[in-house]
């Protein structure tokens, strides 16, 4: 036998005590297998779903009434177990529903760091209200997109107060008041108009 014959009849057999391997391996902890790679396989065609519709499944996404039918940040089921965000939902794209509700509030407030892991926050067509992002400890947020919202303002005050991490707002064509020192000590670095109703209070928008 050639020396090329042997090294294929050792691949054969290596491929063949491989198979065998893995297949007394599955007998033996298939029971312990199958809720790992029934959740692996979920994980996939959840990710995959978010992928082709644009935005996030709504069983990542808690559910809050406080101010208005909303979420104030994400659930458990959001992050890896190494405690990591799930890498499609570091954009979130919000839903326009949410348990059969139209999701029109972000409750920023109330969130704590369940928004921890997001960089990016696209607002549905629903949405109308924002809560102030001065008590929120989450601090991975670069950017919120609201052009495309019907938030028509920021609340009364200090919507981005002392906000360490935001750098990006882009607000919709419904929006006409910013309230009181919005961005005061923030590092808000670029804020987009694309309103059709004019601004009531555009000087309180600079004020830092």
């Amino acid at each position: 036998m050639t020396n090329g014959s042997s090294q294929g009849l050792f691949v054969v057999v290596a491929i063949v005590i491989f198979g065998i391997f893995v297949l007394i391996s599955y007998l033996l902890f298939k029971d312990n297998l199958k809720p790992s790679l029934s959740r692996i396989f979920n994980d996939s065609l959840e990710q995959s779903a978010d992928y082709l519709t644009g935005v996030a499944n709504q069983e990542y996404l808690n559910f809050s009434t406080t101010n208005g039918n909303g979420i104030n940040g994400l659930t458990s089921s959001a992050y890896n177990e190494d405690g990591s965000i799930k890498k499609n939902l570091k954009t979130l794209a919000l839903p326009n529903t949410i348990r059969g509700r139209d999701l029109q509030t972000i409750d920023f407030t109330n969130s704590g760091t369940k928004f921890q892991g997001v960089e990016k926050i696209v607002g549905n067509s629903n949405l109308n209200r924002v809560t102030s992002t001065a008590n929120m400890r989450s601090n991975t947020i670069l950017e919120l997109d609201f052009s495309k919202t019907k938030v028509t303002n920021l609340g009364v005050q200090d919507f981005l107060r002392d906000n360490t991490s935001i750098k990006k707002l882009t607000l919709g064509e419904h929006f006409t008041s910013f309230g009181y020192a919005p961005f005061q000590n923030s590092v808000l670095e670029e804020l987009t108009l694309t309103n059709k109703t004019p601004i009531t209070d555009l000087s309180n928008g600079f004020f830092i």
